[in-house]
């Protein structure tokens, strides 16, 4: 397998992986717009572009677009995260070609038709208006919004006044200013030949045009606390607190110690807050955030009865990581997990156009999987406590759902 990093004159960068062995191939095209990019009062305006971009292009009607992919065996989705909207696809090697000049029509010549702004406006309030069902996903959009500064936690639907007040032209305005080439990812992966498809890339994106993209200034959260009232039989719990990110030195020594608290059964915050003590039915600690900012959050469900006491062992457990570390038997165990999940994923060529972007948005280049392989085997266990003790898991930001407010020690907030 080889990698090429090209980048085009308009800033669109082009990276490709040849893998021979295979008869498929995926790409992802990441575009700088996110929803960090919507104005306060309108937010959810990347999440309707979205909804929008994909209903008629180029030569397509809504119907036709979605028969030319699904034709061609083409499998597609889109997605808007914080910073950046993605476009992917998964299809057999020989229609590469086809499957780029369908995605280039979509992004570079959408129709926005008006008489589809209204059920595209309704799909994205009805996820909204999901969440009351839903009070998992209820506390984590409300701990993301506490622990994110403005406006990096907002979520792809927005909030119902913003969707209420966005228009036709707000689409097309922000379509204009955002989809832009500069600062642009293609990341291309599976059976290709790496000139063929530059040339393909630069006759479908090469005259696409847009300027730089400017972050939004940023309004760090002051809420270190809250409790959202919800009557029902368990009181849900989050907790979340800052982290490294993946590009710095100790970002490893720090992910094994969250993998040994969470990550499977025989972790730690399994282990001690449901095995051994019963006090809920599934609790998990992972890793969120980007190359801006990032974080842990640990979540849980508990009988209204039980909640405090899971709070409690919970923090427990986290506080005792900072202060005893992990065993060699626990970073055994993270190692062999983390290097599995890589070896195992390089079957899949959506994973690998996957990495791609993601090493080359956080390190600007491509990470060969020898390298990251021979990073993880070179840590100690010495070393890993010793960085562990050196950034002890806190400040937290804490939220509760649930009939009755929680208490935790004042000095653990921050």
């Amino acid at each position: 397998m080889t990698e090429k990093i090209r980048v085009l004159d308009n800033g669109l960068v082009l990276l490709t992986e040849s893998i021979p062995e295979t008869e498929a191939v995926s790409y992802v095209l990441r575009v700088p717009n996110g929803t960090v990019d919507d104005p306060a009062d309108r937010q959810g305006l990347a999440g309707m572009i979205v909804e929008m971009i994909v209903r008629g292009a180029g030569k397509y009607d809504n119907r036709e677009l979605v028969y030319a992919f699904e034709n061609l065996g083409i499998d597609a989705s889109e997605s808007t995260q914080q910073s950046t909207t993605s476009f992917s696809a998964a299809l057999l090697a020989d229609k590469l070609e086809d499957s780029l000049a369908l995605t280039a029509d979509i992004l570079r010549r959408p129709w926005f038709p008006k008489e589809e702004l209204e059920s595209a406006r309704q799909v994205l309030a009805q996820e909204l208006a999901g969440l009351e069902d839903e009070p998992a996903r209820l506390l984590v959009r409300r701990l993301a919004k506490n622990f994110f500064p403005a406006p990096w936690a907002r979520p792809s639907y927005g909030n119902a006044e913003g969707l209420a007040a966005i228009t036709h032209d707000d689409i097309l305005e922000a379509y204009r200013a955002r989809y832009t080439p500069n600062g642009a990812i293609l990341s291309v992966a599976g059976k290709i030949d790496h000139d063929k498809t530059a040339l393909a890339v630069e006759r479908l994106f090469g005259d696409w045009t847009g300027n730089p993209r400017v972050l939004p200034a940023e309004t760090p959260s002051t809420t270190l606390k809250e409790h959202i009232p919800f009557e029902s039989a368990q009181t849900h719990i989050g907790l979340a607190w800052p982290a490294l990110p993946v590009t710095h030195d100790d970002f490893l020594p720090l992910h094994f110690g969250l993998g040994a608290l969470s990550g499977g059964m025989s972790c730690r915050l399994f282990d001690e807050v449901r095995e051994k003590r019963g006090l809920c039915y599934s609790i998990s600690a992972s890793y969120i955030g980007n190359k801006y900012h990032s974080g842990v959050m640990c979540c849980c469900g508990s009988s209204n009865e039980t909640a405090q006491e899971a709070l409690d062992v919970i923090v427990g457990q986290l506080r005792r990581l900072s202060t005893e570390g992990i065993t060699q038997n626990e970073l055994d165990r993270c190692k062999i997990r983390i290097k599995s999940g890589l070896v195992m994923s390089q079957e899949s060529t959506a994973v690998h156009a996957g990495h791609m972007v993601s090493d080359y948005e956080n390190f600007g280049r491509i990470r060969t999987i020898e390298e990251v392989l021979a990073r993880i085997d070179a840590f100690r266990l010495e070393t890993v406590n010793e960085r562990i003790a050196a950034r002890p898991i806190g400040p937290f930001r804490l939220v509760t759902l649930g009939p009755k407010e929680l208490a935790i020690d004042p000095a653990l907030l921050g």
